[in-house]
């Protein structure tokens, strides 16, 4: 009962408490819980504010915090600040993936927000990968959430006023950080996806030659390259396909 201020300042005493709760236990409350704490937590307090208390329940329990961080809503230039020094603060301690829904919703907010801009977007989605890269445990781990990142940030740049311009941009940026040396074959699936019919033929052709050159034996990459090739280009370029590759598209 009470106002809106008096929930929230309950609901702090509750959090403060919960920090100390096991595992599990924090798994059945994200249900329960905190989803109405942040909603009130979010009304009741700047942006700012609200961040810079889920920093420092993020010193205690930084699971807990990625549900706190997983509610807030927007992104605003008075909250960047405060999401600067949050993720700061999260790059110097080691959580491995523990902190892996506070970076996919930075990413998210910083799409949806006004503020940023395709700079602003792809630096944060660079630092996502370096931090990716760095704490994975297991390369499954690693591919499976570089794909998840990587799909999210073609598919907002194919929707962009000028996907022409902006998706072989972003495209080669992505090379560029060498982060990691190799991109799985998924990302690579999942830009041809995003950029069918958006980009030139030749700027296509360009992903394509990357994305065989990085993995020579992936039969899947070859048989696209091999339609494209057949519906976009001439004989010759069809030709030059199955010289490359003709061994490997036979192969079941």
């Amino acid at each position: 009962k009470g106002g809106e201020t008096k929930k929230a300042a309950v609901l702090r005493e509750c959090i403060e408490k919960l920090l100390y709760f096991k595992d599990g236990d924090l798994i059945e409350l994200k249900g329960k819980l905190t989803a109405r704490s942040c909603e009130i937590l979010c009304k009741v307090f700047s942006g700012s504010k609200y961040l810079d208390y889920s920093l420092k329940v993020h010193d205690s329990n930084s699971k807990f915090a990625s549900i706190l961080v997983s509610g807030f809503k927007s992104l605003t230039k008075e909250n960047e600040s405060a999401f600067q020094r949050f993720f700061e603060r999260i790059s110097l301690k080691d959580d491995g993936l523990d902190s892996l829904e506070i970076w996919l919703k930075y990413l998210e907010l910083s799409i949806e927000s006004d503020t940023c801009t395709y700079d602003d977007v792809m630096k944060r989605y660079k630092q996502c990968t370096i931090w990716f890269v760095k704490h994975a445990k297991k390369t499954a781990t690693l591919q499976r959430n570089l794909q998840l990142v990587f799909a999210a940030l073609f598919l907002w740049v194919s929707q962009s006023d000028s996907p022409g311009e902006y998706l072989p941009r972003a495209f080669r940026q992505v090379l560029s950080w060498g982060i990691p040396p190799v991109l799985p074959v998924n990302c690579f699936l999942e830009y041809l996806n995003a950029a069918a019919s958006k980009i030139s033929p030749d700027d296509l052709r360009f992903v394509f030659d990357k994305a065989t050159e990085s993995h020579p034996t992936n039969k899947e990459l070859w048989t696209k390259y091999l339609e494209f090739e057949r519906t976009t280009g001439s004989i010759k370029d069809e030709r030059r396909i199955l010289l490359r590759a003709g061994h490997i598209l036979e192969n079941k």
